[in-house]
């Protein structure tokens, strides 16, 4: 399911020291327009924004215990079958078919009256989802693993924590732009099917790849808090969904600069 088709080639270093100077530029200034939103409360209410009440905090903490689970539930599998050939053999195209089905049904499932079944369905799409990035992790040394994980959570937890902080809906107004993005970016990996081996693509996919999840982190976060103040029948499961996303494709993007790193 998240197979790019590329072969990967040599990634020069100068990518990743620009990619982590703007990505420290542009978390330096959302975290002090956060808190100034903080700190100047009263003026932004009168602005007309709403701060999270209680059952808000407990519509988006529920949200979060979610991700956690699909996150903690990926790395118990792959773990697991960290030395199953049988595992990392299997049919991408039954995977695709898998995640597409128990995606869509985790979906459809109503949360308040099906949900030992709706639980069902979004462990089954964890699991293809694990099976999917086995055989990457396969290839992986621990130590490079380790270190994409502890690169993923710092950089999940920072976007997620800023615009959980953040007062207003700002990065709501991103949705278009960041649907764009995601069309160039399957338009880049059709492309690449085209022109195999190709650097030029891979670094587009790689560290656009990479920028664009972290923009759809930001976004996603507010969404699900805009959700939880107004959606009356609110499903916690469906809204983690997306999150969980990002953080897989974001950690196995980690995994190959890291990667390309080490042997160099």
């Amino acid at each position: 399911m998240f197979s790019n088709g590329f072969q990967q080639p040599q990634v020069n270093n100068t990518g990743s020291y620009l990619m982590m100077a703007a990505g420290m530029t542009g978390l330096g200034y959302l975290a002090y327009t956060s808190m100034d939103m903080k700190k100047n409360m009263g003026s932004y209410q009168m602005k007309g924004e709403t701060f999270m009440s209680p059952l808000v905090q407990q519509r988006v903490g529920k949200t979060l215990g979610y991700f956690g689970y699909g996150i903690g539930a990926t790395g118990g599998i792959v773990f697991a079958l960290r030395n199953s050939m049988r595992a990392a053999g299997a049919n991408p195209w039954l995977l695709l078919g898998g995640s597409i089905a128990s995606l869509i049904a985790t979906h459809m499932i109503d949360y308040e009256t099906q949900y030992p079944l709706k639980m069902l369905a979004y462990t089954g799409f964890i699991g293809c989802t694990a099976l999917s990035i086995l055989p990457l992790i396969q290839m992986s040394a621990a130590s490079v693993i380790a270190d994409a994980a502890l690169a993923t959570g710092v950089t999940m937890s920072t976007l997620a924590t800023i615009a959980y902080n953040a007062p207003s809906e700002q990065f709501l107004m991103w949705g278009g732009a960041l649907g764009i993005g995601c069309g160039a970016m399957m338009g880049v990996s059709l492309l690449s099917m085209m022109v195999p081996g190709s650097k030029a693509l891979f670094n587009v996919w790689l560290y656009g790849g990479l920028v664009l999840s972290g923009g759809l982190v930001l976004y996603r976060t507010q969404s699900i808090i805009h959700d939880a103040k107004t959606v009356q029948n609110y499903d916690p499961v469906t809204k983690s969904v997306g999150i969980y996303l990002d953080a897989i494709n974001m950690f196995i993007r980690f995994l190959m600069i890291m990667q390309d790193n080490k042997k160099k």
